[in-house]
């Protein structure tokens, strides 16, 4: 993906060194952004190997309200495993917890309720195309001090227009080696999945990345990856099913076609 290689390339010209908290520092740009016209092809790497059915495992998982290393790892995502130690399970209220079970203030004496996102995201991208309120939001500051990590990728608006659905991701802190392959994967799929689920064509997606960095020890391995030549975007096949949607995906539901990659690169995760 041309795209990713360009602005590995621009934060390796234009980066500076910050410190961070994982003690590493890191080379960052402070304001980026990737977009992808999805009509073109899926958007993954393809300079280098990327474990696709990873990054639909953690779709999975978030559609379905997870929030615990062992459920993530029931469909197929192992990317939570190293937060919090090996012996603790819990991951807090994290990504899952804020898209289906957003919590609200209680309307009565002693009384909680849930607001589910997925389920307004889907009525209102049917019934109120044109509105400008098609978001999913994972920043709950009265929450942020429970999770293991808080959300790097904040908000996801989507827009209609001529039956073409579009969507812009807001991103705080982008890992540009090794999290942003699986974040692209993850929003692209969601894409797709809304996209075929209300009948819309698909369109553009775009990263607006506020801290885009390179950990200080994957800049060698960002300078090799440059010099690879990316291939042909792949496509994405969706099993022809009425029951494909965000309330009932399973991760065999999708695969990618032609899917032709560079060599595997390790990327160690800072934590």
């Amino acid at each position: 993906m041309k795209e990713y290689k360009d602005l590995i390339s621009r934060i390796l010209s234009n980066g500076k060194e910050y410190k961070d908290r994982t003690g590493q520092g890191t080379l960052a740009v402070f304001g980026e952004t990737i977009k992808v016209n999805l009509k073109n092809g899926f958007p993954i790497v393809t300079a280098r190997k990327i474990a696709f059915k990873q990054a639909v495992g953690e779709l999975t998982a978030f559609l379905r309200g997870y929030t615990k290393k062992s459920e993530f790892q029931s469909v197929g995502c192992n990317y939570w495993d190293k937060f919090d130690g090996p012996d603790i399970d819990d991951l807090g209220p994290i990504y899952g917890k804020q898209w289906v079970h957003w919590e609200c203030p209680p309307f009565g004496k002693d009384s909680k309720t849930f607001l589910n996102q997925i389920n307004v995201l889907v009525a209102h991208l049917k019934n109120e195309p044109h509105s400008r309120r098609h978001i999913l939001t994972t920043w709950n500051p009265g929450e942020l001090n429970q999770m293991v990590l808080p959300p790097c990728h904040l908000m996801a608006q989507f827009n209609v227009h001529n039956n073409t659905l579009d969507c812009i991701v807001t991103m705080r802190s982008c890992d540009i080696m090794l999290g942003l392959p699986y974040d692209l994967i993850v929003y692209a799929l969601l894409q797709h999945i809304l996209a075929y689920q209300c009948k819309y064509q698909i369109g553009t997606l775009q990263f607006n990345l506020a801290n885009a960095h390179i950990y200080l020890p994957h800049v060698m391995d960002a300078i090799r990856f440059e010099k690879l030549e990316p291939f042909k975007a792949p496509k994405l096949a969706i099993v022809e099913d009425e029951r494909v949607n965000v309330w009932n995906f399973e991760p065999n539901m999708v695969w990618l076609e032609n899917y032709n990659h560079g060599p595997e690169m390790k990327f160690k995760l800072f934590v």
